[in-house]
């Protein structure tokens, strides 16, 4: 899959359970950048879903779980330590 960092991020807070308003005001989007961000993900990612969507990212790697926290949540993973 080849989402952008903000989709991806995106796609985190919709998988933690955050609503569309609740996105906008945290990444200080307007509503239809959240809205057309997600639509665009869903396309590149061919989901059916915003659900979909999320598995997919889940099963791609592109969001996996916090098990440092106290609570669960799904983050994007770190990058890649650069190699000597």
């Amino acid at each position: 899959m080849d989402l952008t960092d903000r989709q991806v991020e995106l796609v985190m807070h919709l998988a933690n359970g955050l609503r569309y308003e609740e996105i906008a005001d945290v990444m200080g989007l307007s509503m239809s950048s959240v809205k057309s961000t997600i639509a665009t993900a869903r396309r590149r990612a061919g989901a059916a879903t915003v659900a979909h969507l999320v598995s997919l990212c889940i099963a791609d790697g592109e969001l996996v779980w916090n098990e440092d926290e106290r609570e669960r949540e799904l983050k994007a993973p770190a990058p890649p330590a650069p190699s000597s």
